[in-house]
């Protein structure tokens, strides 16, 4: 979690948001984190779990993202996004429970 919030600090603005929300769906905890920044560009969207990828400049070597979504995995869950430009970025993580 404290990497994907870490990442969502990058796109949002002073005196923007990041929201975080948990919910149970059949036998997993769904939980979302969501912000109204700028967006991760469309052509890092589908890149953005992998090793070594970086879409901002500055700090990190590109990591955070890519071991978040394998300590998710590595618990059996899953992690998606949905990033539109000028909406901001959700992460949704399924954990079974």
């Amino acid at each position: 979690m404290n990497n994907i919030i870490s990442y969502s600090t990058n796109y949002v603005p002073a005196g923007g948001m990041i929201k975080l929300e948990s919910d149970a769906k059949e036998s997993n905890l769904v939980l979302t984190i969501s912000d109204n920044g700028s967006a991760i560009p469309k052509e890092f969207q589908e890149k953005i779990f992998e090793p070594f990828v970086k879409v901002v400049k500055s700090g990190g070597v590109g990591l955070d993202m890519a071991l978040a979504k394998k300590i998710i995995e590595k618990q059996g869950g899953k992690i998606s996004l949905q990033s539109e430009e000028g909406k901001g970025t959700t992460y949704t993580i399924t954990l079974p429970m």
